[in-house]
């Protein structure tokens, strides 16, 4: 073999060497992030989904008799991705979109990693911390699209301000500006890629049509500019006033972009009320669990953000610093925001974490080690890549409705009697029974709720309230209450709108004991999970013709096992056009019931 083809054949090596490695990474963060197990809502946004394209956006809150208010859908575009995919592909396509869109924010995180020159050990590693921190948030649902538009504007920023962002240092004494620095010292200008943030108002704009944590997303970008301002006119004075300008005229575009979408302003007035309203009742908005898998990525980026702060010979970015810090804040009071923290921290601090680690390696100097031939070392990435495929394959097969979790007993026996009336649901199991046995509204067969899973965005706060009034009862803890409603009572919700059933969960075992004191209900249905009760004269009065003989009332304490295929609906032989859309999947879950 001469010298030129060993050259060549070393640098095939090489570049295999290298896209194995990469796609070796990838594919450990899409199996971080392939859970598929079901979300509760994700019934809901599918039927939502549906709905918008059959019937169009809705006046006001469906599949509810009591609320009566507008319903604020800032989940549209999601819904109707998730509609689309569910009808066409079933579980399949949408556990593929899943790890499509988690599979994108990896590869950006990589190539902001190699456009900073960071070393592929700190960058996987990197990249894996925060896959590890995300991978509780990864499931089905329209916040992940949040991740992927927050990951892309911070991606627009950095090409925007390339040379500028993470290099800027502050001088102190303050330079006196001069008219003749043309922003090419202490840092470089590029007008060319500034023009790159008009795609911002872009991003924006779908960014509000699919999910409300724009709001977020609006924060960060118009702080970032703010930075940004502030820097110019600490180097240039009056001179940056043009740069001033411009920034303020993006921050603008980028905040009337997101009124472009069938709400309007409405949706804005809407988040800042509910946004300034505490909602205990929701774990993600309470402080993480330390010592949950997210909860400890998040305290290890938290440390290493620290190391980096006082060790790394870096120049800081004052601009990122700052924003990480409020991010980092704002993680440690609520869940939910952990993952746009760990999403900037990935694409941020990595630099620094190779400055102190080439600081580290410097005191301890290395021995030569014998190199691994570059054929084992193919070997064994087309191994790992292999490995992970293989257990990455099975996870895009249905998604998992537990029965240990999910009342898909109970679901099947209201379906089989095919009542129609009113119905109280523990709300975190309601979007499934609303896709299952819901109604639309009064002129359609079925069942209307009292209250979901979409919480205040269909329900006023007086109805929110009496829920919980009767799930969680008047403990500060797990709940607020609005001054402004009624005195607190547990039953009320059984008795505004006069509903027929309710199905509730036996533990806790509140709400079940409140249920056994009623005497106008009894018990229609038990298994270890859940219960289902309804009104004495029409479920238990033989001369009413919904009348249930106790011999048809499953009583037992067993506790249901086992999953079945999502969506885990009945199929209604009585009425075809029940489920319209949402047949997808029924005969396999269909036959996997009970």
């Amino acid at each position: 073999m001469n010298v030129s083809t060993s050259h060549r054949w070393s640098d095939r090596l090489r570049t295999a060497t290298t896209v194995l490695t990469y796609l070796l990474v990838l594919l450990a963060v899409a199996f971080c992030w392939s859970r598929d197990d079901a979300d509760p809502d994700l019934w809901g946004h599918v039927r939502f989904g549906l709905d918008r394209i059959t019937y169009g956006l809705p006046t006001g809150t469906t599949y509810s008799y009591t609320a009566g208010n507008t319903w604020i859908n800032h989940e549209l575009a999601a819904e109707w991705l998730f509609a689309v995919i569910a009808k066409e592909t079933g579980s399949f396509g949408l556990l593929a979109l899943k790890l499509a869109l988690g599979i994108a924010v990896a590869a950006c995180w990589l190539k902001r990693h190699h456009r900073d020159a960071v070393i592929p050990g700190i960058s996987f590693a990197a990249v894996l911390l925060g896959a590890w921190g995300l991978a509780h948030f990864w499931s089905v649902r329209p916040q992940i699209f949040s991740f992927l538009y927050f990951t892309l504007l911070l991606v627009l920023l950095g090409h925007a301000f390339f040379g500028w962002e993470g290099n800027l240092s502050w001088p102190w004494p303050r330079p006196k500006p001069r008219a003749d620095d043309a922003m090419t010292s202490p840092y470089p200008y590029d007008s060319r890629r500034m023009r790159t943030l008009w795609l911002v108002p872009v991003l924006f704009a779908l960014w509000a049509n699919t999910h409300g944590a724009f709001v977020a997303g609006l924060a960060v970008y118009i702080v970032y500019l703010v930075g940004r301002m502030i820097e110019a006119w600490w180097l240039r004075g009056p001179y940056a006033l043009g740069h001033a300008r411009r920034f303020t005229l993006m921050a603008e575009a980028a905040a009337f972009a997101t009124a472009l979408q069938p709400y309007g302003l409405k949706l804005h007035w809407w988040l800042w009320n509910s946004l300034r309203t505490p909602r205990p009742e929701i774990t993600e908005w309470h402080p993480p669990d330390l010592a949950s898998a997210s909860g400890l990525a998040l305290v290890a980026a938290l440390s290493l953000f620290v190391i980096c702060a006082l060790f790394s010979k870096r120049p800081r970015d004052l601009v990122q610093w700052i924003l990480l810090s409020i991010l980092a804040c704002m993680a440690l009071t609520h869940e939910r925001h952990t993952p746009f923290f760990l999403i900037a921290w990935v694409l941020w601090i990595p630099p620094h974490l190779q400055s102190c680690w080439e600081s580290l390696a410097s005191r301890f100097p290395s021995k030569k080690r014998e190199e691994v031939k570059p054929q084992w070392g193919l070997a064994l990435l087309l191994f790992g890549v292999i490995t992970l495929s293989l257990a990455i394959w099975p996870k895009l097969g249905p998604i998992r409705v537990e029965k240990s979790r999910y009342p898909v007993g109970a679901v099947e026996y209201l379906a089989k009697h095919g009542w129609n009336g009113r119905i109280v649901v523990t709300y975190n199991w309601a979007q499934y029974v609303l896709a299952s046995v819901g109604a639309r509204n009064s002129f359609c067969p079925g069942l209307m709720l009292a209250f979901d899973g979409r919480f205040r965005t269909a329900y006023p706060q007086e109805e929110v309230d009496a829920h919980f009034d009767f799930l969680l009862g008047d403990v500060p803890a797990l709940r607020w209450r609005s001054p402004k409603s009624p005195p607190f009572d547990p039953t009320r919700t059984l008795r505004d709108g006069h509903p027929d059933l309710v199905l509730v969960e036996r533990h806790p075992s509140r709400a079940s004991r409140i249920m056994a004191e009623q005497p106008e209900f009894i018990l229609l249905y038990r298994d270890g999970l859940a219960e289902i009760w309804g009104r004495f004269n029409r479920f238990g009065d033989p001369a009413s013709p919904d009348y249930v003989p106790p011999e048809e009332r499953p009583i037992t304490d067993a506790r249901p096992e086992g999953w079945v295929a999502w969506p885990a609906l009945p199929v209604r032989h009585d009425r075809p056009a029940y489920q319209i859309g949402m047949t997808f999947g029924s005969s396999a879950a269909k036959s996997a019931l009970p």
